[in-house]
């Protein structure tokens, strides 16, 4: 049941994700830099939470993941 949800929450986000020339225009940056960073970032939400990332707990953060799939236990 749970992995259900999960991959109903998973495919609502890709259909509603970037478009994919913008995801490859990220990954032609990546792999053609001439320093490349250990991770980019496609879209002002996958941006929007790694900033929110840093601010909670891990385990509040993992808490309100939880909650976005459904997943949240008693």
């Amino acid at each position: 049941m749970e992995r259900a949800l999960v991959i109903d929450a998973v495919g609502e986000s890709t259909a509603n994700g970037k478009e994919p020339d913008k995801v490859a225009s990220v990954v032609l940056h990546a792999l053609t830099s001439r320093s490349p960073r250990p991770r980019y970032l496609a879209g002002r939400q996958a941006k929007l939470i790694s900033r929110l990332r840093k601010f909670p707990p891990e385990g509040l953060f993992d808490k309100g993941l939880r909650r976005r799939f459904g997943l949240v236990t008693a």
